[in-house]
C-alpha cells in the first residue's frame, strides 16, 4: 500500500510540474487529459488553458500537446485557434464544453452561437 502510495505521489507531481513548466504567464488551466494519442503506450498531456489575453470575444484559449521524452516532458504541439474564446458562444455564454481522448483521437466538444454555426 505504501509503494502504491508513494508511486502515485510521484505521478502526480510529475504531471503537476509538467503543466507549471509550459504555462503561459498569468494563465488559467481549464483542463488537463490524459492519453495516448500516438498508440506508442506512452500517454500524452493535453492541457486547456484561458490566458489573460483579450480579443473581441472575451479571453483567448490555447492547447497544448506534451509528452515525457527520455523523462522529460516536451511540447508537441499548441493552438491558440483550436479553442474558441471564452464569449465565443455569443447568447449560449461559454462554448468550451469538454475535450476527451478516445481510440487515439483528440475529441473537443464546443458549443455556440446561432445562424453562423
Amino acid at each position: 500500500m505504501k509503494k502504491m502510495l508513494f508511486l502515485l505521489s510521484i505521478i502526480f507531481s510529475t504531471l503537476s510540474l509538467a503543466q507549471k513548466e509550459f504555462q503561459s504567464a498569468n494563465s488559467e488551466i481549464i483542463e488537463t487529459i490524459d492519453g495516448d494519442l500516438d498508440e506508442d503506450q506512452v500517454p500524452e498531456e493535453v492541457i486547456i488553458y484561458n490566458s489573460k489575453d483579450q480579443e473581441m470575444l472575451g479571453n483567448i484559449r490555447e492547447i497544448q500537446i506534451l509528452k515525457q521524452v527520455n523523462g522529460k516532458w516536451t511540447l508537441l504541439e499548441k493552438s491558440t485557434k483550436a479553442i474558441l474564446s471564452s464569449e465565443g458562444g455569443g447568447m449560449m455564454g461559454d462554448p468550451y464544453g469538454e475535450t476527451k481522448i478516445k481510440n487515439g483521437i483528440l475529441l473537443i466538444n464546443q458549443s455556440g452561437g446561432s445562424a453562423w454555426k
